[in-house]
């Protein structure tokens, strides 16, 4: 579990492409909760999330699956990947990864919790909040 912080400058301004990148990850990251539910299969999950990138306009920037499934082997099938076919069932376990990186300004997003899927929602195991006021630090 770890938290995507971004620092101001030093006048206290964020960079407007870092700020940009960090907003839609950590909506994505909203969207997984929200979407991995019981009965949803993982690609649909994935194409929603994905679907969400696109409209964003920052789909050079994805270069892996949302999440892949966590368990006694770490990184292990099921994935929350556009392909996967599999039928969610309710306490199922998942990394929360929807990153998003840009190679050539050095800079990139990759949220890290367990998401556990339920009924009407899923939940992350952590606690820590995804807020600005939380991880936009200004020294």
């Amino acid at each position: 579990n770890y938290r995507m912080f971004l620092i101001a400058d030093r006048a206290g301004k964020f960079d407007p492409h870092m700020a940009r990148l960090w907003e839609v990850t950590q909506r994505c990251c909203d969207m997984q909760v929200e979407l991995q539910v019981e009965g949803s299969t993982c690609s649909s999950v994935a194409h929603q999330i994905h679907k969400y990138q696109v409209e964003q306009d920052v789909q050079k920037y994805i270069y892996h699956r949302p999440a892949y499934g966590a368990g006694v082997e770490g990184h292990q099938a099921p994935y929350l990947a556009l392909g996967d076919p599999t039928v969610l069932r309710r306490g199922m376990c998942f990394s929360q990864e929807p990153g998003l990186y840009d190679t050539e300004r050095g800079c990139g997003f990759n949220w890290s919790d367990t998401v556990v899927t339920g009924v009407k929602s899923g939940y992350r195991m952590s606690r820590v909040p995804y807020s600005k006021e939380w991880c936009w630090i200004k020294l």
